[in-house]
């Protein structure tokens, strides 16, 4: 089955971030996705917060700690969508973000496209109160 976009997210012990992120991806509008997740490892509780998600898009892969560049060839591997996005665990999309970037890649026909980002992770936005 392929997929409009294939997101791969590579997690390692972010148990305090990974619900918030992975429910970001799922409430987007655009919904004709796969979220390939590579747990790399992770001694937390990460890998349980990930199993509790019921939702076909979501695919788990875990292994040995193998570092974040292997982590996502290993992702691209498995992805089937026509375009990928990268997306770590404590980090999340903004509503719309997914729809507006296979649009803009999909109308423009461009083999790679970068996002304008709001660079603030989850973690320094918890200790400011903005979430």
């Amino acid at each position: 089955m392929s997929f409009k976009v294939s997101i791969i997210m590579c997690v390692y012990n972010e148990e305090d971030y990974v619900k918030e992120s992975v429910s970001s991806v799922l409430n987007q509008s655009l919904e004709d996705f796969e979220l390939i997740i590579i747990n790399d490892g992770s001694n937390d509780n990460t890998l349980n917060i990930l199993n509790e998600f019921d939702d076909e898009r979501i695919k788990v892969f875990s292994w040995d700690n193998k570092g974040l560049g292997a982590s996502r060839n290993y992702g691209l591997d498995l992805a089937s969508g026509d375009y990928v996005m990268f997306l770590d665990g404590d980090d999340y999309f903004v509503e719309n973000a997914l729809e507006i970037a296979y649009n803009e890649a999909s109308s423009n026909n461009t083999d790679l496209s970068f996002l304008k980002s709001l660079i603030i992770r989850i973690s320094f936005m918890k200790v400011i109160g903005l979430v």
